[in-house]
């Protein structure tokens, strides 16, 4: 494929000024070319979903073309989703210059809008749709990835720089106890020998305050906001909790306000470099946990491109399918923007405000990790129906108390249905971290 002088400099423009018009005057004739001269670029490293005509027109074309059947690896057609056809020769270029990749992906094209099918459809296989907005953050993601060479964003440290497990609690819905899990958590893996980081990456604060004798938040000087936005050391600002053993980077209510100001290419990447460069002696750390906001902002970006391992905390109702595919598909694509080489280890779901009477919850309990593993994500993940599940945490009234009294539920009492709960999860999280991660002795 050829572009014209003409093409590039009109494609060039919609590449710097990516409006809702500018992008919408693009021909069905014109967009995979417009593709293709962000492939040139930049290589394509995003899927693009494909609504393929309903005749089978392309692979009659290809066919036609080549004199033999079409290897069409991986490009689909979502036949019943079509909205608007698109004629075959719209789509040969484009393939072919998905070919001159040489890159294993699978390759997805639109030039309108999605049904609500469809975009269930593009999240279970982690498939971003491509619609104007999409294409608009696509191009962003481009021109930050280009001005890597000239701006003081070094690549990611590879995560054994960081010897021992970070773990990052992580959903896409609020209440489902990532919070309580965290601090909990870490109150039960910190022992005298090796204590545990807590960073609470969620701007309301309320881990940062549950472990602290601190009534409001914290200045965003002291806290992980100026981790993100200064660039400054870890070491300095980790403070003393209440709980034995556990250390705290807090949160700030100005977290709210990022990127505002700041290039969110470069944000979501500083936590990462900066546990790279924290000493891990002095306080002694043997567990780094990362707790993140209910919602999948630059904030949760951050923390799991610094993660290299992954908890998530589930409820067992029918939400939570939705819910799970819309994370594991905002994992992928975090992944592939950062071009992160080691991809965060899945030591799977916890079960939250688990009632055993009720006999739906234990219907969900099989259907979940089965809704999971059919995602794309989760190909080269190492588990199974039956090992999905780390813990199961019930619904404990000790939980709410033990907050309001600034405790764990180990200290408040180690005997009661929420510490064993806890004590069960912190054994099964320490026997699924990978070998990879733990500092060698």
């Amino acid at each position: 494929m050829e572009l014209t002088s003409q093409e590039r400099a009109h494609f060039q423009h919609v590449f710097h000024y990516p409006t809702d018009a500018q992008i919408q005057l693009l021909t069905p004739d014109q967009f995979p070319r417009f593709i293709y001269y962000l492939y040139e670029r930049d290589g394509l490293y995003t899927p693009i979903y494909v609504d393929g005509p309903g005749d089978g027109g392309v692979d009659l074309e290809l066919r036609a073309r080549t004199g033999e059947s079409p290897s069409l690896q991986g490009v689909v057609q979502c036949k019943r989703y079509l909205r608007r056809k698109v004629r075959p020769r719209d789509l040969v270029d484009f393939i072919e210059a998905a070919r001159k990749s040489e890159v294993d992906r699978r390759y997805y094209f639109t030039t309108r809008g999605y049904t609500p099918a469809a975009r269930r459809d593009a999240r279970l296989n982690s498939i971003i749709p491509f619609d104007a907005p999409a294409i608009r953050d696509w191009i962003h993601d481009i021109e930050r990835r280009e001005k890597r060479g000239t701006q003081t964003v070094a690549d990611l440290p590879h995560r054994d720089q960081v010897p021992i497990p970070i773990i990052c609690v992580a959903n896409h819905k609020g209440g489902v106890s990532k919070t309580t899990i965290t601090g909990n958590l870490a109150a039960a893996l910190a022992t005298p020998e090796q204590g545990v980081l807590v960073i609470d990456m969620d701007p309301q604060g309320h881990l940062s305050r549950w472990l602290t004798d601190q009534t409001d938040h914290f200045a965003a000087d002291v806290s992980v906001h100026a981790i993100l936005s200064k660039h400054y050391p870890i070491h300095g600002l980790v403070r003393k909790t209440l709980e034995p053993g556990v250390w705290l980077l807090p949160s700030s209510r100005e977290l709210v306000d990022l990127p505002a100001g700041y290039d969110p290419y470069m944000l979501e990447r500083q936590l990462t470099h900066a546990l790279a460069a924290l000493p891990l002696a002095d306080p002694p750390i043997g567990y780094i946990l990362i707790d993140t906001p209910p919602s999948l902002n630059i904030l949760t970006r951050a923390a799991v491109i610094a993660a290299n391992c992954l908890l998530v905390p589930l409820q067992l109702d029918s939400l939570s399918y939705d819910g799970l595919i819309d994370f594991l598909t905002f994992l992928a694509g975090v992944e592939a923007a950062h071009d992160r080489k080691q991809p965060v280890h899945l030591l799977g779901g916890v079960a939250t405000l688990v009632e055993a009477r009720l006999a739906l919850s234990q219907k969900f309990v099989g259907d979940i990790p089965n809704v999971a593993l059919k995602h794309s994500r989760m190909e080269n993940a190492s588990l199974k129906p039956e090992t999905f599940w780390v813990a199961g945490i019930r619904r404990r009234a000790d939980f709410p108390k033990a907050i309001q009294e600034r405790m764990s539920v180990l200290r408040r009492g180690r005997s009661s249905d929420a510490a064993k709960d806890i004590m069960q999860l912190a054994k099964e999280v320490s026997r699924r971290v990978p070998n990879t991660v733990r500092r060698s002795n």
